[in-house]
């Protein structure tokens, strides 16, 4: 797996995209946050993949990847199970030319990330929570709040393929939105918000 992982590595670093190593339960196998700041090299890459706990690929949100950010549908959490019809089908109804060319990928969890690159970006945020049903709280009682949709932007990051599981969805290459267009989408993600 780690020649794959390498390979798609080289790809994003020469697409602008700051790369990190990940475990099988998508934790970082590298201190992260040097790479918040610190572009991943050819050399770095080779290291961190190369190591045997390497099992996925994150790519850093932020500046460091051109001002990548990525919106995160939870459907685990999507107790209606049509969360990501629903979004997916307000963004084509707001704008059907921004949603074809965002770059989607689905995730192992059968939840989706939109990536895109914007002039102004923030950190990580909670644009759509619930609170946790009866069931969800005997089984653990001081988790009261599930989040539906959420961003990783500053100094945050997101697996990515081809980590087992993640795979494109729509798109190629990560497009470049307005401002007006990335607050269209977090408004729409903020219908979702129950609390």
């Amino acid at each position: 797996m780690s020649n794959k992982l390498l390979a798609a590595a080289y790809k994003y670093i020469n697409s602008g995209i700051c790369v990190i190593a990940t475990n099988s339960e998508k934790r970082s196998i590298v201190f992260w946050k040097e790479y918040q700041t610190r572009f991943t090299t050819m050399e770095d890459a080779e290291e961190m993949f190369e190591r045997p706990a390497a099992a996925g690929l994150a790519i850093m949100c932020g500046f460091i990847s051109r001002n990548l950010e990525c919106i995160d549908i939870d459907t685990k959490y999507d107790l209606t199970g049509h969360l990501w019809a629903d979004y997916s089908q307000a963004i084509k109804d707001n704008d059907e030319a921004l949603f074809d060319k965002l770059k989607i990928i689905q995730t192992v969890s059968g939840g989706y990330h939109i990536y895109y690159r914007c002039p102004v970006i923030e950190g990580n945020q909670k644009l759509a929570r619930r609170a946790a049903s009866a069931d969800e709280l005997a089984a653990n009682p001081g988790d009261k709040i599930r989040v539906l949709i959420e961003t990783r932007g500053e100094g945050g990051y997101a697996c990515a393929p081809p980590t087992a599981g993640y795979k494109k969805y729509a798109g190629d290459a990560v497009p470049e939105i307005t401002p007006d267009e990335r607050d269209m989408l977090f408004e729409l993600a903020r219908t979702f918000n129950q609390l």
